[in-house]
């Protein structure tokens, strides 16, 4: 039979003087207490950490809607004098948007461009957008329309949100 004889050294190591942590008539040192405060310290610093990973994220029962306007913003290979058809359901018929003093295109989300009995939500179907210019059609196609987070980025949750521009063309 084997024996395996482990011998560790004592902590802390007696080199340069007392570096005791108790002291000889039963008192803590002052290292004592640092090396006790940095112990809790790290100990409380992962209890932390894993609560944090290991708590399920329970988000009230608030849900957030953005009515906005989806702005449309033309890439710069389409002419100034452009206009713009906009709708959101699958099968709709695009209606006017309007431009602002910026060179941006509004489409609102109520009727006629979205409709109310329909269940799927602007984020989800995208934009439909039509250009013309001079009358002929330069483009059509569906866009996706990306919802911006406006919750901390340390949140695990979603949090409210809004709708960012679309750029058309390009």
């Amino acid at each position: 039979m084997f024996a395996i004889v482990l011998r560790l050294p004592t902590w802390p190591p007696a080199v340069g003087g007392d570096r005791k942590l108790v002291t000889s008539t039963g008192q803590i040192s002052n290292r004592g207490w640092f090396v006790t405060g940095a112990a809790s310290g790290v100990a409380l610093t992962a209890a932390v950490v894993t609560l944090w990973t290991l708590v399920p994220v329970f988000c009230s029962a608030v849900g957030y809607l953005d009515l906005s306007p989806i702005q449309l913003e033309l890439s710069s290979g389409i002419a100034e004098d452009a206009e713009v058809f906009a709708c959101f359901d699958l099968d709709c018929f695009p209606q006017s948007a309007e431009r602002d003093a910026d060179g941006v295109f509004s489409v609102p989300q109520p009727e006629p461009n979205l409709d109310p009995a329909s269940t799927a939500g602007v984020g989800s179907i995208g934009v439909y957008v039509e250009v013309h210019v001079d009358g002929i059609q330069v483009a059509a196609d569906r866009f996706g329309i990306e919802a911006i987070s406006d919750a901390p980025f340390w949140s695990r949750r979603p949090g409210p949100f809004r709708y960012g521009p679309v750029t058309v063309g390009g």
